[in-house]
């Protein structure tokens, strides 16, 4: 048996059934219209859009004004207050390279929904990769955001509240082969992906450069840009800010535009980048597109949007 096929099989034989996510909570048009109309008095009149879902939130525009965001769980509703601290201190680090929402918790001794939620104004826009193209200012817009946000010192966090993530690549690796052990979608929608893990590529080394503060979750969706000027409005959710490996926060433009975009936007980045950083670039860019459509497999969403990141990761677009 074969190192690749030994490792499969060791996988195989460690399956658990995957994480529930799902809310602890119920939440209906009714309640939301409820907790705001206490939230914000002064309004005679509500319109409500929803947003959408994410693991932790369920978001609503309130008026075209306010984003209000309700927690799924528990545990998440605890946390409010961090986030609300985090995203005040980053907004201090970062001036105005770009925008952060303003942070407030509402609800706490209400009746209409069962745990206290975040309000914040609305910067309106679009989601990163819902640009036909993006333009070059833009590039040049996050690499000089990054720039800023990543040369942030590790000596701000006095008290230790940052977390740190520096991702074990081997572990990353084995969390999606386990994935794709358990669920055939990946082998039967990009197989290219499937036979990757299979093969069981070169695993790059661990970084070992300096912690830089980094958003830690930058995706396209918290990233929000004019869809007029294709320039960056503001960088949103930053629950996740951490101290770490900087390539985490170049991810997110491989899987929405492919290497080329992100090339362009390190050509705008101020700050050395280590030698393995292209290989970790490249590896996390398929990890990571490959855990992120698996969760829309446990979600039964569409798998349109994270096939094209897939994709983009693996040169396949």
């Amino acid at each position: 048996m074969g190192l690749a096929s030994q490792r499969m099989f060791w996988i195989l034989a460690e399956l658990q059934m995957p994480e529930k996510w799902d809310a602890d909570r119920e939440l209906t048009g009714e309640m939301v219209r409820a907790a705001l109309q206490e939230a914000l008095p002064a309004s005679e009149s509500l319109s409500l859009e929803y947003l959408g879902s994410g693991w932790d939130f369920d978001a609503y525009l309130a008026n075209k004004t306010y984003v209000a965001r309700f927690p799924r769980r528990k545990a998440v509703a605890e946390n409010l207050p961090r986030e609300v601290t985090i995203s005040e201190t980053v907004r201090e680090l970062v001036g105005s390279a770009f925008e952060l929402p303003c942070l407030e918790i509402r609800g706490k001794d209400q009746t209409h929904f069962h745990y206290p939620f975040l309000l914040q104004n609305y910067i309106p826009g679009v989601d990163l990769d819902e640009l036909e193209h993006p333009s070059d200012e833009l590039a040049r817009d996050l690499g000089k955001a990054l720039g800023i946000l990543h040369g942030v010192p590790v000596s701000i966090d006095r008290d230790g509240f940052f977390g740190r993530d520096i991702r074990d690549c081997m572990e990353s690796f084995d969390d999606v082969l386990k994935k794709a052990a358990e669920d055939r979608a990946l082998e039967t929608t990009i197989p290219e992906a499937y036979e990757w893990l299979g093969g069981f590529p070169d695993i790059p080394d661990d970084y070992t450069g300096p912690e830089r503060f980094i958003h830690d979750d930058l995706c396209a969706d918290h990233i929000i840009v004019n869809p007029e000027t294709g320039k960056l409005l503001g960088i949103i959710d930053w629950s996740d800010a951490a101290f770490g490996d900087p390539v985490l926060d170049f991810i997110v433009f491989v899987m929405s535009y492919g290497y080329e975009f992100c090339d362009s936007v390190l050509e705008n980045y101020e700050l050395d980048v280590d030698t393995g950083f292209r290989e970790r670039l490249e590896f996390f860019a398929k990890t990571l597109s490959i855990e992120w459509f698996f969760e829309d497999v446990k979600r039964n969403k569409d798998l349109a949007k994270h096939s094209v990141w897939v994709k983009n990761a693996f040169r396949l677009v």
